[in-house]
């Protein structure tokens, strides 16, 4: 059985990956800084009778002194960490036209999809067996690389930072049996999305101009995630995996 930890686990892909992990009978370490959150998270995913096991934490995961705790309690039970999943990430508060993004709200947004995945794998990569082997996925966006909506400067650019960051550590730690990768989704059927476009009415709409009608729900995500954490993904190192459809292809 797997030690899997999994940040932003409470919603969206980062739920539909805890759940898809569970299923195949990994632990499942689910971690969220909301624990009203994660206690209904927990009791809904207890009724799902999965094979594997799911536990929640509750952690501001932008703070490095949160983060060393974390891991110091998962030490206690835990002998390694086998696969970190940092699938954290927010576009509020530092969405809109830049002129109008004040500078605590983009500290706030880049604290969270980047600084936190960096404080995740600095303190994780010391718990993870390098003979044993071990995965780390980065969840990006589509929008690091490939689209560029100006209302989301500070959204694509801290998604484009975690696909370069990700890229640099996996030449690093290759040789040591860690393999780290990036998925970029493109549209997802999500709570963030829903609010990105204004609702889920609106999200619809831009769904049907997708290229193949709709956009993804998260459990395909989470299938690629799990595909990226497993020994069939062992040839896949530093790569930023574009999961959107198509879309791309416009």
């Amino acid at each position: 059985m797997r030690a899997v930890l999994i940040t932003g686990a409470t919603s969206g892909i980062g739920k539909a990956a805890v759940h898809r992990f569970a299923k195949e009978g990994d632990h499942v370490i689910a971690v969220s800084k909301s624990y009203e959150k994660g206690s209904f998270f927990i009791s809904e995913i207890d009724r799902c009778e999965y094979k594997g096991h799911v536990d929640f934490f509750q952690a501001d995961i932008k703070s490095e002194n949160e983060v060393e705790r974390l891991y110091a309690e998962l030490s206690m039970t835990f002998r390694s960490i086998d696969v970190l999943v940092n699938n954290a990430g927010v576009v509020q508060p530092a969405a809109g036209m830049i002129e109008k993004i004040q500078e605590d709200e983009w500290d706030e947004l880049f604290n969270t999809n980047v600084k936190a995945a960096f404080l995740m794998m600095k303190h994780g990569l010391k718990q993870m067996d390098r003979k044993k082997g071990a995965a780390i996925i980065n969840v990006a966006s589509a929008m690091g690389s490939t689209t560029y909506p100006p209302a989301l400067a500070a959204y694509n650019s801290s998604k484009a930072a975690l696909i370069s960051l990700t890229k640099s550590l996996a030449a690093r730690y290759a040789k040591q049996g860690i393999r780290i990768n990036t998925i970029s989704p493109g549209l997802v059927d999500t709570p963030l999305a829903h609010w990105l476009y204004g609702g889920k009415c609106s999200f619809k709409k831009v769904s049907e101009k997708h290229p193949r009608g709709y956009g993804a729900v998260p459990d395909e995500i989470a299938s690629i995630i799990y595909f990226l954490a497993s020994e069939d993904a062992s040839y896949v190192i530093g790569h930023n995996l574009i999961a959107d459809g198509g879309h791309s292809l416009k």
